[in-house]
């Protein structure tokens, strides 16, 4: 949007002093169209946030951020074998040296599709394992006391996702990974049939309206980031 730059600017410009800034998202269709609004992005120490993986942290993904050069470049840039967690993984980076800000507006559209990178959940999977082999390969004791429930909790996501693309097998394997890191997830995924039905009725009295012969897509992926 045209203030976005502005807008994040001014927030380096404050007494928190961020190492990057992102903002408020709007999801829209193929054509345009609102689909729901993210303004519940974080701000502050957010590191082991990112780590839980247990709700939205940072908004809108490479387009949404802004981070100054110095901190980029201490950070190493962009690790060149991940694509769809690559953002996850700049974000934990800059997360863990500086406060992360926020400016809690629109300024942004992300147009949802069915090419979208973060629609492919096996990608994904791949990769922020990856991520997470990367950070709790430290050695530090704070940090590993969180490992048993960041597992678990990304392996929950990625079985809802899983789900809701129709891939009960992938679904399956990561239910049984989660509840091996974290045994008392078995009680939500035994809940998972009512609230998938329930999700289905709500669905059903409120549809979705035609889009003038454009198919929508629907992303498989749950957010958190």
């Amino acid at each position: 949007m045209p203030e976005k730059v502005e807008k994040q600017i001014e927030r380096f410009f404050t007494d928190m002093k961020p190492g990057l800034v992102h903002v408020g998202v709007e999801d829209i269709d193929a054509e345009g169209r609102s689909l729901k609004t993210h303004l519940d992005g974080l701000e502050g120490s957010v590191s082991e946030d990112l780590l839980l993986f247990k709700r939205s942290v940072v908004l809108g993904g490479g387009s949404g951020m802004m981070i100054p050069r110095r901190v980029f470049e201490e950070i190493g840039k962009f690790d060149v074998r991940l694509s769809t967690s690559g953002d996850w993984d700049v974000f934990y980076q800059i997360a863990k040296r500086y406060q992360i800000g926020f400016v809690p507006e629109i300024l942004l559209k992300y147009r949802v599709h069915g090419s979208n990178l973060h629609g492919n959940i096996s990608r994904m999977e791949r990769e922020m394992l990856l991520a997470y082999d990367k950070v709790f390969a430290e050695k530090d004791e704070t940090l590993q006391k969180l490992r048993r429930t960041a597992y678990s909790n990304l392996h929950k996501v990625l079985a809802g996702s899983y789900f809701r693309c129709g891939n009960y097998w992938y679904f399956a394997r990561n239910v049984v990974k989660s509840i091996r890191f974290k045994p008392r997830n078995i009680s939500y995924f035994a809940k998972f049939p009512i609230r998938i039905l329930q999700r289905k009725f709500k669905n059903s009295q409120y549809p979705t309206r035609p889009s003038s012969g454009v198919a929508k897509t629907r992303p498989c992926l749950l957010r958190n980031n």
